[in-house]
């Protein structure tokens, strides 16, 4: 079992060895381009509508972080079982491996992310008691999980259905403008409660709200729905599994 998660950890990081060869920066091109787009809409928001920095940015960084994993990881695994094909056809690899590397390959992604949270921490001077790491750890180990198992749904899915990868695409793209990444949930008023039927809402704000502050109730709402999502998903995980992977050969 310990070679079989290694193999897709070896996966992940020889695919970014060779996205990024001969580069200067490698992966931290990636960073750099996000660090890039929070400088403009910073500036846009606070200087234009004049919302306040100290609470915008940290806002901004830590949602634009989080769900550049989030789309990463969902619209990559639609298809890793098509473009794994050969693999598929030649070894005796377990289907969840590939959907497995995606999922690192993101997480690598989010590690070279994550080091402007303590610039921002310093910058802003924001207050990080023992408890705030305690309930980010929590967050960190569901929010993680959640997407092992969404991503493996999704890759045995996209390879019966070959367009799935335009639909989560466009999909991300419109939940992106509706879950507060860029603007924050005060801008509506009164009319938040929407957002509480919105999965990528909770699954940041039990990220987010250990690290920029908040309110502990929302905090604790987000974390019960998010482990409701990954009863489910384990759930609709066994049976999708159990019932098609065998047919993923046949399909890709």
């Amino acid at each position: 079992m310990t070679n079989k998660i290694y193999l897709p950890v070896a996966m992940a990081f020889n695919e970014v060895r060779v996205r990024y060869a001969r580069t200067s920066l490698g992966p931290w091109w990636q960073t750099i381009n996000m660090l890039v787009l929070s400088v403009v809409l910073s500036f846009v928001f606070t200087k234009v509508f004049k919302v306040p920095s100290e609470q915008f940015i940290p806002f901004l960084i830590t949602g634009l972080i989080f769900w550049n994993f989030m789309q990463a990881a969902l619209v990559e695994s639609s298809v890793c079982l098509i473009h794994s094909r050969s693999l598929i056809l030649n070894t005796v690899n377990p289907i969840w491996v590939y959907p497995f590397k995606v999922v690192v390959k993101a997480l690598i992604q989010l590690l070279h992310h994550i080091v402007l949270i303590p610039i921002v921490i310093y910058y802003f001077d924001i207050d990080i008691g023992p408890m705030a790491v305690l309930m980010f750890l929590v967050g960190i180990m569901v929010f993680t999980s959640i997407f092992m198992l969404a991503s493996n749904i999704l890759a045995i899915l996209g390879s019966r259905f070959h367009d799935l990868e335009q639909v989560i695409t466009n999909v991300m793209q419109v939940l992106f403008y509706s879950t507060p990444i860029i603007w924050m949930p005060s801008l509506l008023g009164g009319r938040v409660f929407f957002l509480e039927y919105n999965p990528f809402y909770h699954l940041i704000n039990m990220l987010r709200i250990p690290i920029i502050g908040g309110d502990v109730q929302i905090w604790q709402n987000s974390l019960v729905f998010s482990i409701a999502l990954l009863s489910f998903l384990i759930l609709f995980n066994y049976y999708v599994y159990r019932r098609y992977s065998k047919m993923v050969s046949y399909w890709v």
